[in-house]
């Protein structure tokens, strides 16, 4: 065997490779048992091919780019060269842009922490994948509330629920004005909040266990009933009618704005507010400073819409911030063309109140008799979308959505739904970041389900 081996031992340079090859198979037929378990134990030890391990960085970043969150995180397991060259800065930034593009804006080329991507990565994986680690399951309730305790830094922790009076909390089960204040939840950032009253909102933090409720002075059962619009990271935004109302629920300073018209939608990102009215007009209101005009007389004249389609493309209109850029917004709407035969989509993007560019798509219509579109960001693991969806949900042949950082509109089929919790995010009755999946019911009693994708986070003994 020894004389077999060292006729094996030859340079490579100018062999002829389909003789060597003939030699080793005679070489592996003439080994007896002992022998073959001998090779056995030398092959692994001895050959150095690794198929990831030992590829150019150029060609490792193009295998990366086609591999699932998931399936990137099982190559991490193969071995430790697999490993290594799979999170260098070139691919893990690769993975940081594909797949948490906000994440890797924030964290720049330069910058980029191995565990910070690591964290952003795995965060964006246990969403998508409904990791849930614990939950918690419970009624909206006022007084006999044993939960969530009324925060010591922002309430009188001795006059508890008794200094919001009578129109503090809910009254009789006959009331009517209590079910339909239960039925506008709405969950952002580990916060959920809700309207308990005409004029108070309450809202939970799932982190600490605590509660702040604010109000509005307007008098017991005075004026009309708050709406509930946006929470957001740090501002909660509703409306009485015209007056735009707002607290900072991390400072807890509160500021209100008059508007030219009634409000009928709203959305907050940091410390911007952006206002749509019934009558098509928006506006952008930094809180506590001037309110600015968003111009959409000229997009409209751009369509040239007639008094039916103008009606459609404003009761759809939408805004949604970008996410890292300060600057940068888009106004999103949908409607019928003139004729009734396409569906259309658009975007309009804007750096500060300046239009910049339009973005279309067009779908044949639904079968549905309507023109409403359900327009808003889709769930928080998918990237940063925007996502038209409508008119009726049992009704759809496709979902368009708009990527924020590709600039380009994708249509699907309705059987390729990604997540069946879409559909629940797009009725409103689930919200869904990277840290909790809280689901509302409003059944009686109502109340919500809350899930933490956190490993470290127990609802028991909280954040």
């Amino acid at each position: 065997m020894e004389s077999q081996f060292s006729s094996l031992e030859r340079e490579q340079t100018g062999e002829d490779s389909a003789a060597r090859l003939v030699q080793i198979r005679q070489l592996v037929s003439s080994l007896n048992s002992y022998e073959c378990r001998y090779m056995k134990i030398l092959l692994p030890r001895d050959l150095t091919i690794n198929i990831i391990g030992g590829l150019p960085i150029e060609l490792v970043r193009q295998i990366a780019e086609l591999l699932s969150l998931r399936d990137f995180f099982v190559c991490l397991t193969v071995s430790r060269r697999w490993r290594d060259k799979l999170l260098s800065t070139p691919v893990i930034g690769d993975m940081l842009r594909k797949f948490a593009p906000s994440s890797w804006q924030l964290l720049g080329d330069n910058r980029i922490s191995l565990d910070e991507s690591l964290q952003a990565l795995s965060k964006r994986g246990r969403a998508r994948w409904g990791h849930k680690y614990s939950n918690l399951e419970k009624p909206f309730s006022w007084e006999d509330e044993s939960y969530f305790k009324l925060d010591p830094t922002y309430h009188d922790i001795a006059a508890g629920y008794a200094k919001f009076g009578r129109d503090g909390g809910p009254q009789d089960e006959d009331d009517d004005l209590i079910d339909p204040m239960y039925m506008t939840p709405i969950y952002s950032n580990g916060k959920i909040a809700w309207l308990a009253q005409r004029h108070f909102v309450v809202v939970d933090n799932l982190w600490t266990q605590t509660r702040k409720v604010y109000t509005v002075s307007r008098g017991p059962l005075l004026g009309p009933v708050l709406r509930i619009l946006a929470l957001g990271d740090r501002l909660l935004v509703g409306c009485l009618d015209r007056i735009l109302v707002a607290w900072d629920h991390i400072t807890n300073i509160y500021q209100e704005k008059k508007l030219p018209g009634f409000i009928k939608h709203a959305e907050t990102e940091g410390s911007r507010v952006a206002i749509i009215l019934f009558s098509g007009d928006v506006f952008l209101w930094d809180f506590g400073g001037t309110l600015t005009t968003l111009p959409t007389a000229p997009l409209m004249n751009y369509h040239g819409f007639d008094k039916d389609t103008l009606k459609c493309w404003i009761s759809n209109l939408r805004v949604i911030f970008h996410p890292v850029c300060t600057r940068t917004l888009f106004l999103a709407s949908a409607y019928n063309s003139e004729k009734g035969n396409v569906f259309k989509q658009v975007v309009y993007e804007f750096k500060d109140n300046q239009h910049v560019k339009t973005f279309e798509a067009e779908t044949s219509p639904c079968t549905a008799v309507s023109d409403h579109c359900i327009i808003r960001k889709a769930l928080p693991y998918r990237r940063d979308i925007i996502g038209f969806y409508g008119p009726f949900v049992n009704h759809w042949k496709y979902y368009v959505e708009f990527d924020i950082y590709d600039r380009r509109f994708a249509i699907f089929s309705r059987d390729k739904l990604v997540d069946w919790r879409e559909i629940r995010n797009i009725n409103g009755r689930v919200g869904v970041d990277s840290d909790f999946q809280v689901g509302f019911h409003v059944s009686h009693p109502a109340g919500f389900s809350a899930f933490s994708f956190h490993p470290d986070f127990d609802f028991k003994l909280g954040g």
